[in-house]
């Protein structure tokens, strides 16, 4: 079955995450848009309803609106590139694996085609809190490595600004002071099969 799931990590790369995006990008957002990066009057990392905090495989599917800021990108040929974190109407975290890798460079992506789905929940369906949205650029950690996957964080900008309602609601940034314990569990939420894995779903 191809849907929605929520699944247990380790947040190791945390710590990476939140010093790149503090020292780079805060910057960085307010010179392309002239503006502060608060998401406005519309609480961050707040879910109208309750997220079921299960794994993917072999666990259940999640509830519709549960993951409000998590979307799901596309590329140029419609297919599936993976899912990011919404942190301002106009910018998503995300992996830089999506845009670089071997035999692949940003260079060579017409981004231009790529889409953001915000209030996806279903891949199979038109869900109807669901809005695609126009990519604007992505930039990638000056430190990504494509062997070793070390600095695999990116930021995407949308050209049209986000709308919020309950079922797409900003991700919350941490404080660039905050630290993680290593071996500390995360949730990842994201798309999937609930029995098997291997092809994309």
């Amino acid at each position: 079955q191809s849907t929605w799931g929520e699944q247990k990590s380790h947040s190791s790369l945390y710590h990476c995450i939140y010093t790149m995006l503090q020292l780079i990008f805060l910057g960085l957002l307010a010179g392309v848009f002239g503006q502060p990066i608060t998401p406005g009057k519309v609480p961050c990392g707040v879910a109208t309803v309750q997220p079921i905090t299960s794994k993917i495989v072999g666990g259940v599917v999640a509830a519709p609106g549960s993951w409000p800021w998590v979307v799901m990108l596309t590329d140029a040929l419609g297919f599936i590139a993976g899912s990011g974190a919404i942190l301002h109407p106009h910018v998503i975290l995300t992996s830089a694996q999506h845009f670089e890798g071997p035999g692949y460079s940003i260079f060579d992506l017409d981004l231009d085609q790529w889409l953001v789905y915000a209030g996806e929940y279903n891949i199979s369906l038109d869900d109807p809190h669901e809005k695609s949205y126009h990519v604007r650029r992505a930039v990638l950690h000056p430190g990504y490595n494509i062997t070793s996957l070390e600095n695999d964080v990116a930021l995407v900008f949308t050209r049209e600004a986000i709308t919020w309602n309950d079922h797409t609601r900003p991700a919350c940034l941490a404080d660039a002071a905050h630290t993680y314990t290593p071996g500390e569990m995360c949730i990842l939420p994201g798309w999937g099969s609930t029995s098997s894995t291997g092809n994309e779903e």
